[in-house]
């Protein structure tokens, strides 16, 4: 008998149809554009339109795939980075407190497409500079922390205070390139256990695990308004050892053998894994 959250994988994400497809255009895409392992985050959100307009109009993510309620978001090269889905609100939870999903630091190559954003009027609740130029803090209609920049590493940022802001900011390129997710933060109820378990994996992102009591961490995945699922692309992809590590939990894999679903027990949250060369 297969497990509840494969079934509600299937079944609740009305992926039957979609889920072949968004396969096949998600590997080629990420074969084609990207030569090590890659972690690309998955929320669930309200209205779709909304959340498209922050992404792509305002941050500057370019759309890769758009089909049945899903965006693939990814760079100028084209290489996935970020997928929303979209969960009516009569089929939405609504827990209080604090969401699963903390914070998402984008690091991209070029300033110059990090300070396009705020020339074209995005919204921002925090601005950085670093050696390179501008950073920011944006928060999504979903109320999800963003943060992009150009530097080395998100500790090269300095917090400009709201008296230094400059009046404006330079024009540039309308697509985010060579976008990288460089940090994923998390509220989690328990943040041992978390490390320990996260510990089995090797992530091409940092990891960050904040303890926090919220109704939002007990919801099964993709129930509310949040992140749902983490889909990772290894390059030196394994069934075998993946198997192995996960041995004491429930997984799925189809009889391709193309990819593995797993889920973590202690914030419920799905994990997609996947060969991308």
């Amino acid at each position: 008998m297969k497990s509840r959250f494969v079934l509600d994988f299937f079944l609740a994400h009305n992926y039957l149809s979609f889920i072949d497809f968004s396969f096949k255009i998600t590997r080629v895409i990420v074969e084609e554009k990207m030569s090590k392992d890659r972690l690309v985050p998955v929320l669930k959100t309200n209205n779709r339109r909304l959340n498209f307009d922050f992404y792509v109009e305002q941050i500057g993510f370019t759309v890769l795939l758009e089909d049945a309620g899903v965006a693939s978001l990814g760079d100028a090269q084209k290489a996935l980075c970020l997928e929303i889905e979209e969960l009516p609100a009569n089929r939405a939870l609504q827990p209080k407190g604090k969401k699963k999903l903390d914070l998402m630091v984008f690091r991209v190559k070029s300033s110059e497409t990090v300070e396009a954003a705020l020339a074209r009027g995005l919204k921002f609740d925090e601005l950085y500079q670093g050696p390179k130029g501008w950073a920011y803090l944006a928060i999504s209609p979903e109320g999800d922390r963003i943060l992009v920049h150009a530097e080395e590493s998100f500790a090269d940022l300095k917090l400009v205070e709201q008296v230094n802001y400059p009046e404006t900011f330079q024009a540039g390129p309308a697509k985010l390139d060579q976008v990288e997710l460089e940090e994923l933060h998390f509220h989690v109820s328990n943040k041992e256990k978390s490390e320990t378990f996260y510990q089995r994996l090797s992530w091409p992102t940092s990891l960050i695990f904040t303890e926090a009591e919220s109704d939002y961490l007990s919801v099964a995945a993709g129930q509310t308004w949040d992140l749902f699922q983490l889909r990772l692309f290894q390059a030196d992809w394994n069934l075998e050892e993946l198997q192995t590590s996960l041995t004491d939990q429930e997984i799925f894999v189809p009889k391709r053998g193309n990819f593995l679903l797993a889920e973590d027990p202690h914030n419920h949250l799905e994990w997609w894994i996947q060969e991308h060369a």
